[in-house]
């Protein structure tokens, strides 16, 4: 696995894992918040599995400030008006810069759950890992299903342009291959 893949790993779990408690009531997960308001930030964790790989970040562009979360949604599910697409990549406000091939994309309900899925040709909606009469598994439905493809397609990459279409690519410095620079 490589390092790449490590800081995916790490910010994928912090921001999987989040529900913030406040006044009694659990708020939604990052994802959840850019499903229903159409985006999201949060400020990525500071403990010690992610501080090395932060600092890196921040070397990269030679600026300390600190490296946000950003996510924003790409569709809502007609099947599942409930659900919907989310990506979500790492950007630094201080140097405008984003690192699309750490981000991702993620399916996801208003639950924080994932979309139901469906058993064969069967239209029911089940929840996912539910065995199917025949002993199969669901599977996703056909919806879901092409967003996957359409992202694999693509790469698999957030871009910046996916998530922030009012913002212009502008060419990385040859000494920061591992990062774009955004232009307001």
């Amino acid at each position: 696995m490589n390092k790449s893949h490590v800081i995916l790993s790490s910010i994928f779990l912090f921001v999987s894992s989040q529900s913030i408690r406040a006044s009694g009531e659990i708020l939604p997960s990052f994802f959840v918040q850019a499903l229903v308001n159409g985006s999201a930030e949060s400020a990525m964790p500071t403990n010690k599995a992610l501080s090395s790989q932060i600092m890196a970040l921040q070397k990269l562009t030679n600026n300390k400030g600190p490296i946000t979360l950003q996510a924003q949604r790409v569709k809502r599910f007609t099947q599942q008006q409930r659900c919907g697409r989310v990506l979500f990549i790492p950007y630094q406000a201080a140097s405008n810069t984003a690192w699309p091939q750490l981000g991702g994309q993620i399916n996801i309900c208003e639950d924080g759950l994932p979309p139901w899925q469906v058993c064969g040709n069967d239209p029911h909606l089940v929840p996912p890992g539910h065995k199917c009469k025949d002993g199969s598994s669901a599977h996703n439905t056909q919806e879901v299903e092409a967003a996957i493809q359409e992202a694999i397609a693509a790469g698999s990459k957030a871009t910046p342009s996916e998530w922030s279409r009012n913002k212009e690519l502008k060419s990385a410095p040859s000494s920061h291959p591992e990062s774009e620079r955004l232009q307001k």
